[in-house]
């Protein structure tokens, strides 16, 4: 039966994990830095710290045999690096430098856009349904300074002012005008360059994936 998912940051885990290391990550509730690094497309563990080191994912730990422990990604971090690695690839900008981004960007904001506890009861519960909707989730980095997360939809908030880009890192001073609002097309016509990460659209194949393996696995029907 799979552990439950779980929606925090934190993650622990007591006792015997070997049984549960014999379980698909989905199943079993966590990803080990192997599992994330296949699951997100990422090139190396010294990656995976880096991504850490922005604080935009943090790691659990389960305890190994003999003593000792070893990270363990839950549900939420395993899909923040997805979300990363995946508007990485799309965009071209370097992965270390998009997580900078995202960070930059309210926590409750990402969460709504993630949308995980909703993954989890669909996971979880017989008669749940999936997210209907995609979530308003996108992000606009306008002329490589500005930064505009999106409030409703077409409806975008400036966030960062000052945006900086030296290679693989990024500076995203938060904006001294937060309040600041314009429409998606107000934003298209009349800047020079706009860059559109849809960070919903590359998280939901990930949180679809897992739902429906541990709705099979509890013989809960497909939706």
């Amino acid at each position: 039966m799979p552990l439950a998912l779980d929606a925090e940051a934190s993650f622990s885990l007591d006792g015997d994990v070997a049984e549960l290391m014999e379980q698909p990550p989905a199943v079993r509730g966590f990803w080990t830095d192997d599992e994330l690094l296949e699951v997100a497309h990422l090139a190396s563990v010294p990656t995976l710290k880096k991504l850490a080191a922005t604080l935009w994912i943090n790691p659990g730990y389960v305890p190994i045999a003999g003593g000792g422990r070893r990270r363990a990604w839950p549900f939420r971090e395993t899909a923040r690096a997805v979300v990363a690695a995946r508007l990485s690839q799309a965009s071209g900008l370097a992965v270390i430098g998009v997580a900078t981004l995202l960070q930059s960007l309210p926590t409750d904001w990402i969460d709504a856009v993630l949308e995980t506890k909703g993954w989890i009861e669909f996971a979880d519960q017989a008669d749940a349904r999936p997210p209907s909707d995609e979530p308003p989730g996108r992000i606009c980095v306008v002329d490589l300074r500005e930064v505009w997360r999106e409030l409703s939809r077409d409806v975008f908030e400036l966030r960062v002012e000052g945006l900086v880009i030296v290679g693989a890192d990024m500076r995203a001073p938060l904006s001294k005008h937060p309040r600041q609002v314009r429409t998606f097309d107000e934003l298209v016509g009349y800047e020079a360059a706009v860059l559109v990460l849809n960070a919903a659209m590359v998280a939901r194949p990930f949180l679809y994936a897992v739902a429906s393996e541990r709705r099979s696995v509890r013989g809960y029907p497909q939706r």
